[in-house]
This record gives C-alpha cells, structure tokens and sequence, in this order.
C-alpha cells in the first residue's frame, strides 16, 4: 500500500512539473500572456493532480496492455499536435506551444507534448484497462470537469469549436459513461 502512495504522488507532482515548466519557459521567451490565453494548460491539466494520484488504484497492471496503449497515445498525440499546429498557422494564432511562422515546437511545447503523452497513457489505462472501485467514481469526475469546457475553450481559443476538439469532446463522454456502466 505504501509504494501506490508513492506512486500515486509521483504521478501527481506530473502535471504541477508541467506546469511550472512551462510558465518558466513561457515567461523566458516573453510569451507567457499566450500561456495564460490558453486554459486548456493554463487551467484545466491541474484537474490531472488528483487524477493521476488516485490512478493506481483503479488500474490492472498489463504489460502488454500498457505497451499497447503507449502507442496509441504515442500516435494520438502526434497526430493531434500536428492538427493544432496547422490550425494555429491557418488562423494566425500564436501560441505558447510552437512558432506559428515555422510550424516548429517551443521548448514549453516539448514540454507539454511530453507531458501529453504521458497524461493520456494514464487517460487510456483508466479507461480500458481498470478495476471498479471508489477511486473510479472521483477519477471520472475529474475527467468529466476535464471534458465539460472543452468546447468552451475551443470556441473561446479558435473562435469556432475545432473538429478535434468536438471530436475530443464526444469520444471522451462516450467512453467515460461505457466505462462506468460495464
């Protein structure tokens, strides 16, 4: 019990690290009003604190399932980053995460796409390959607050609600109610 502790507060300290990171690197390349205009990081990944301490406990460790769904989040992330990017450059929208002139990732964009596939391995694992218990219920309310203003801040971000964002927004309810019923 004492080592899921451990585990449990190394997981959470994630997305605090991510954070600070990318406020430091932000703030050092004079772009920290972007950070600050993009809630998605600014806000919402502090909701991933209690997630991820919490998500030891509603898991099954599988190796091969954790191999697996390190790739799809591995893939996910990539395709979604390169989504954004392009959407940032269309609409002339700079962003904390990557230079909208060259396409290419800051260094807080490194810093997030790390934390992003890290983040949404342990997104995966809950939802797919998890036990039912109490930390199930407090973990998918988290998600739930996670989702709820997505589409908010899409529009809010971009002026319209992006397609990966709505996309983002449907299959992440969809699942999360499947994941509590069955």
């Amino acid at each position: 019990m004492g080592e899921y502790i451990l585990i449990g507060l190394i997981l959470a300290i994630l997305p605090i690290i991510s954070w600070l990171l990318q406020f430091h690197l932000s703030r050092k390349k004079k772009e920290l009003h972007l950070f600050k205009k993009h809630p998605p990081t600014y806000l919402l990944d502090w909701l991933f604190v209690p997630f991820n301490f919490f998500w030891i406990y509603t898991i099954i460790f599988n190796p091969n399932v954790f191999i697996l769904l390190g790739v799809v989040s591995l893939l996910i992330n990539y395709v979604s980053a390169k989504y954004y990017i392009k959407q940032h450059i269309k609409e002339k929208r700079p962003c904390h995460l990557f230079n909208i002139k060259n396409g290419k990732s800051s260094a807080a964009g490194y810093v997030h796409a790390i934390f992003s596939v890290i983040q949404l391995f342990l997104i995966l694992t809950f939802l797919f390959n998890g036990i039912m218990n109490v930390f199930v219920y407090i973990n998918s309310i988290v998600l739930f607050l996670f989702l709820l203003p997505i589409l908010y801040f899409s529009k809010k971000i971009h002026g319209k609600i992006s397609g990966l964002d709505l996309t983002i927004f449907v299959t992440g309810i969809i699942i999360l109610i499947l994941r509590l019923i069955l």
